[in-house]
């Protein structure tokens, strides 16, 4: 195959960053700016060839003068086809000499060689951030432990006061159970103590009819007795039966006697006393007792009643005292109980606030920031910067990381230095098909072989076969 030989003037070779782009400023052949978000390349030449200048011509898809390198700063743009298949054409209509691509390149390599120094002082910065952040990491890692510490010293609290408030409310059961007892014995008591004193006042009554009063007794032999008794007789019945049916119109405690008309009759002088369920008691039979016996029967009535109702006194004096107790040991219960239920509902608050922020602090160190890289879970947003939301549970989209590195601002570059430490990494060599970003460093050694391979070529730039053209366009490209 014979060898073709092609002798051009390479002109300026590398892209010469200009920052924003303004209407007012004038553009040459490779230089680069960043418009609407986009970064663009001045394609701008003359009829023969030769670098031509622009000014007031804004970036814009289908320009004669500008070609799009990225889109949004989100994806490099695959120009390498189209600048492959122009090359020719441009690299033949160079006519300029090779002191001047020499003299551009010296001056490239001189600012390859700032940008490097300066890439170097923001890897700097950004190690320092990323030791920041792994500080906080760690710091995050230890209040997690010692929020789950608290959180497990709070459970023990709170199954603590759980059985605390479990037992208040049993002995809170207990004593309402024994006020209820208490409440019963002190209401019978009352009810005792008021049929005592309704005996006593009953007692007191009969006796005060009782003196002064006079009786005439006859016995079955007819012979009339008068009996200085003094008691009041309610009523008198011809028979046993007559009393039991007029039962409902007898006071209680009060005497009734039996008076038939046949003095002979077992049931004559029989004296009986309505008592509480609504019948009537059988006392004495007149008939056969003296009146001493019976005068003796009414002098030992009294003191009974008495006695029992001392007795009932007592009984209520000391149900009473059992009351206030139950009552006191209630009140108690009461404050037990609440005091228990304070400390259950603190306990449940601390274990929840302890779970909380364990649980947060374990949250965040599980989602770290990331960058997207366009691929299918975020598509079209290669550049931007992801956060963890903690209040939604999900990543959020964040500010996008511009690559006109000149434009940005020093926080702009901290966090694009931050979220490329944590998420992409670096290839200090260019690496094929690498998802890596290159240093300015391996850029530098890049353009430095470049350099070197071209001043090879001494004045004039001789390729042996296409092959050898295709390898430098590639490595330009």
């Amino acid at each position: 195959m014979a060898t073709t030989t092609k002798t051009i003037n390479a002109g300026p070779v590398g892209l010469k960053p200009r920052g924003a782009y303004s209407p007012t400023d004038t553009y040459t052949l490779l230089d680069t700016v960043l418009y609407n978000h986009d970064s663009w390349v001045c394609i701008a030449m003359t009829a023969d060839g030769a670098a031509a200048t622009i000014s007031g011509q804004a970036p814009a898809d289908g320009s004669l003068y500008w070609k799009a390198l990225t889109d949004g700063g989100r994806a490099a743009v695959a120009v390498g086809t189209q600048v492959r298949s122009d090359f020719d054409t441009w690299f033949a209509a160079k006519q300029q000499e090779y002191a001047g691509l020499k003299s551009n390149m010296e001056a490239d390599h001189t600012q390859s060689g700032a940008d490097h120094q300066q890439a170097t002082a923001d890897h700097t910065q950004a190690v320092g951030d990323h030791t920041i952040a792994t500080n906080d990491h760690t710091q995050a890692a230890s209040d997690h432990t010692i929020a789950s510490t608290d959180h497990i010293t709070a459970g023990a609290d709170h199954t603590q006061a759980t059985s605390d408030h479990t037992r208040a409310g049993q002995d809170h059961e207990t004593a309402t159970s024994d006020h209820g007892v208490a409440s019963s014995d002190h209401t019978q008591a009352e009810l005792d103590h008021t049929a005592s004193v309704n005996a006593t006042n009953e007692a007191s009554n009969v006796n005060a009819q009782l003196e002064g009063m006079t009786v005439t007794i006859t016995n079955r032999s007819g012979v009339a007795t008068s009996v200085n008794i003094g008691f009041e007789i309610y009523r008198t019945y011809t028979s046993v039966a007559a009393m039991n049916a007029d039962a409902a119109n007898v006071p209680q405690a009060k005497f009734v006697m039996i008076a038939t008309i046949d003095a002979t009759d077992p049931d004559n002088a029989k004296l009986y006393a309505k008592n509480a369920a609504g019948g009537f008691t059988f006392l004495s039979d007149l008939d056969q007792a003296s009146s001493a016996a019976f005068a003796d029967w009414l002098d030992n009535y009294k003191p009974v009643i008495e006695a029992d109702h001392t007795q009932a006194g007592i009984d209520h004096q000391q149900a009473t005292s059992d009351h206030s107790t139950a009552a006191s040991d209630h009140t108690q219960a009461g404050t037990d109980h609440t005091r228990a239920e304070s400390d259950h509902t603190t306990s449940q608050t601390a274990s929840g606030y302890a779970t909380e922020q364990g649980d947060y602090a374990k949250n965040m160190a599980d989602h770290p920031a990331y960058l997207a890289d366009g691929t299918a879970a975020h598509p079209g947003d290669a550049g931007y910067l992801y956060t963890w939301d903690y209040a939604r549970q999900q990543y959020v989209k964040g500010a996008r990381i511009s690559l006109d590195f000149d434009s940005m601002t020093p926080e702009q570059k901290e966090e694009l230095a931050d979220a490329v430490l944590a998420a992409i990494g670096f290839d200090t060599v260019p690496t094929e098909n690498s998802d890596k970003a290159v240093t300015s460093g391996g850029l530098y050694i890049a353009f430095q072989n470049v350099n070197t391979a071209l001043a090879g070529k001494q004045d004039t730039l001789t390729f042996a076969t296409d092959a050898t053209c295709e390898a430098i366009i590639d490595e330009l490209v």
